[in-house]
């Protein structure tokens, strides 16, 4: 095989400056190496790191050459060579281990390697814009925003930095930041206007921004010199549906896979733009159109359920929801089956709705129907639960004497003896006879432990009679089965605060929910809320930044941080970014 480049003689060091030799080989192997010319980019490493023999950057570039070959042993390799005598460590050095581990999915020991880059080079800008990424990555958004910034701020013109700190800022959503975008992407077009991504991104920091005629007229004129470009096609489409202009969206989204074949998720912008047309019959052709090609997607079954729900179809809509965990939908089917007088199954959606996310009209409207229906265990089961959640959102109209004492004459479905003594129980925690309440709960769920409400009405008794212990030990009946445990953590933490115990021992108690259910940010958001609450505000900070690193995708966690932590938050003592606003980008 012939070799892209022939090795020439090397020449010797005296006839040039050596630093300068060595900065010649390095320019001239990198552009062989973006030219994709391997083989023989290799040839001259070979030639310059005989004439060189201990340049690491050469080392690393070679290392880069075999990355391109996949050849990921002896990339590492060199990597690690340019950190041992004879070679002196070179920033490169870092960055290119940290890569390996980040393309092996492996945040924490790429942002090891960044750190330890830093500590010889500290005002390395590529060092540090790569280890606020992976800080971001690793949820540690208070160290991320400061370092991603700073890079930025320093060296603002560098194409990495400019797309590093947008993405930061799209990323957190921040609304005082976001109108930081247009000037930031504004420029990078400028620097080079024929990436399309790049105009992409600058369009929809102008929608953002609020400005999506702005956005729509800049794509537009993009399509004058290219017409038929898929990705701006596909971007003028979602613009446009965002607009409600349906009809022309749909059309510039098949053009769209005209020119670049069929893609799930522009099948998905068609469907939604159906759906917003009122055509919810060749919305659901195209969603499952989608759904054929990415058969699991959530977003999609959502859709496609909705569109069931538009189209009057509620049972082939409930069919569609079953796999997912968001309440919404489930809302909005119960509205349908209530506008079909379909009350059962308006319950049933309901219900399920206010099982995986109560909230208070939810509540409300099952109490209006389990009443109607006198359906009682279940009506004072999810009074009961109002009681715990949303107590004051419960309506008057359901705590009248007369609609408490109901089920007593009229009742529609046989109730066990179990299930008598939970509702007499409730009927009098709610007409205010407490006391005559307690002793019927506790027969009830020594009875047959229907439902886990009994526990924690119990519990909710016993705190008002300031039982500590009694309360805890009922809460603690249902800590490891419930189906609200952030709830279940806040209320313990309330009473064991209220009841003299100390911080450590709210801590404890975490670990032993952590021990039952998967973590959850409200968890940390609670401990959080009563270390503020006590003389334990010093811990408050520690708990958020525990909890970012743990769900490192809530960014809500990072906005609840800065606004408790701002002098922690990373976005204090750094000078403003000034875009200069300029015509708009060639094109």
């Amino acid at each position: 095989m012939m070799k892209d480049h022939m090795a020439s003689p090397a020449p010797i060091p005296s006839e040039l400056d050596a630093k300068s030799q060595e900065n010649s080989y390095i320019a001239r192997v990198q552009t062989l190496l973006g030219e994709e010319k391997t083989s023989a980019a290799l040839d001259l490493l070979d030639e310059g790191l005989r004439l060189f023999p201990v340049s690491s950057p050469l080392l690393v570039l070679q290392g880069k050459a075999f990355e391109s070959m996949r050849q990921w042993e002896k990339a590492e390799g060199c990597y690690w060579r340019s950190l041992k005598e004879p070679f002196s460590p070179v920033p490169e050095s870092f960055l290119s281990l940290a890569q390996v581990r980040h393309v092996s999915g492996e945040p924490e020991k790429a942002l090891w390697f960044l750190e330890e880059g830093l500590s010889l080079f500290p005002e390395n800008n590529d060092l540090l814009r790569e280890a606020g990424i992976q800080n971001g990555l690793l949820g540690q958004w208070w160290l991320a925003f400061r370092r991603i910034r700073k890079a930025f701020v320093d060296q603002p013109s560098k194409t990495q930095n400019m797309l590093a700190y947008g993405a930061l800022l799209e990323r957190l959503s921040f609304a005082d930041l976001l109108p930081e975008l247009i000037p930031l992407y504004e420029k990078l077009v400028e620097q080079d206007p024929a990436i399309t991504e790049h105009q992409i991104l600058y369009a929809r920091a102008l929608e953002r921004n609020n400005q999506i005629r702005k956005a729509i007229k800049h794509v537009r004129t993009l399509l004058k010199t290219n017409p038929k470009n898929p990705v701006l096609l596909k971007e003028i489409g979602r613009l446009l549906l965002n607009l409600n202009e349906h009809t022309r969206s749909i059309d510039s989204l098949r053009l769209s896979m005209e020119s670049a074949g069929e893609s799930a998720e522009t099948h998905y912008f068609i469907a939604m733009a159906y759906k917003a047309s009122g055509k919810p019959l060749a919305g659901i052709e195209a969603i499952k159109r989608a759904l054929s090609m990415e058969p699991d997607n959530p977003e999609y079954e959502t859709l496609l359920g909705l569109l069931y729900i538009d189209l009057g179809e509620p049972d082939k809509a409930f069919t569609a929801f079953q796999s997912l965990e968001e309440a919404f939908p489930f809302r909005s089917l119960g509205d349908l089956y209530l506008r079909k007088k379909s009350s059962n199954k308006a319950i049933t959606a309901y219900m399920t709705a206010f099982e995986k996310d109560p909230d208070p009209r939810t509540g409300l409207l099952l109490l209006k129907l389990l009443s109607s229906r006198k359906d009682w265990f279940l009506f004072f089961e999810t009074l009961a639960w109002m009681e715990i959640l949303f107590p004051d959102k419960i309506e008057k109209k359901f705590l009248t004497d007369k609609l408490l004492s109901r089920w007593k004459e009229d009742q529609d479905f046989p109730l066990t003896p179990a299930e008598s003594l939970a509702i007499r129980a409730l009927s009098l925690y709610f007409a205010g006879n407490r006391e005559a309440a307690f002793p019927l709960l506790e027969q009830a769920v020594l009875a047959d432990p229907l439902s886990e409400v009994l526990y924690w009405m119990l519990g909710l008794l016993e705190e008002e009679r300031g039982n500590k212990e009694a309360a805890l030990t009922w809460y603690g009946r249902i800590l490891h089965s419930t189906r609200e445990p952030v709830t279940l953590f806040h209320t313990m933490a309330r009473v064991r605060t209220r009841g003299g115990d100390s911080f450590a021992v709210l801590e404890q108690m975490l670990e032993s929910f952590l021990a039952h259910y998967s973590s959850r940010p409200g968890f940390y958001r609670v401990l959080h809320e009563w270390a503020l609450r006590t003389e334990n505000r010093h811990k408050a900070p520690e708990i958020l930044m525990k909890a970012m690193t743990v769900h490192p995708n809530d960014v809500s966690l990072y906005e609840l941080f800065c606004h408790y932590h701002p002098d922690l938050s990373g976005r204090d003592g750094l000078p403003p970014f000034s875009g200069q606003k300029s015509v708009s980008p060639a094109v």
